[in-house]
């Protein structure tokens, strides 16, 4: 859901993503299915903003509403994806590892 505000907009929403992660017990890859929630408040960009005599705007580099009234959401989206992979992968809970399942290694 887009929100105009007085300094530009907020984007919020939810997704889910499936990411091929490595399981961190047995190296194997696997696919993780990754549920987020965005809510980020966006503005224009630091000249655009200028241009209609306001300040403190979004510095270079960082997602931000174009002059041409667009935005891409896939950096927004790529942020928070990674923000909910898990910190340690696993394959699946019992994942029994690398000398488990190949003992001569």
């Amino acid at each position: 859901m887009f929100t105009h505000t007085s300094r530009g907009m907020t984007v919020s929403g939810e997704g889910t993503a499936d990411v091929m992660l490595t399981c961190m017990r047995c190296l194997d890859e696997y696919c993780q299915h990754v549920h987020f929630i965005i809510e980020e408040e966006l503005h224009p960009e630091p000249g655009f903003a200028q241009r209609r005599g306001a300040d403190g705007f979004e510095a270079l580099g960082e997602v931000c509403i174009r002059p041409d009234h667009t935005l891409d959401l896939g950096e927004i989206m790529r942020q928070h994806i990674v923000l909910h992979l898990p910190v340690k992968p696993l394959c699946r809970t019992d994942c029994p590892g690398l000398k488990e399942l190949h003992p001569d290694v």
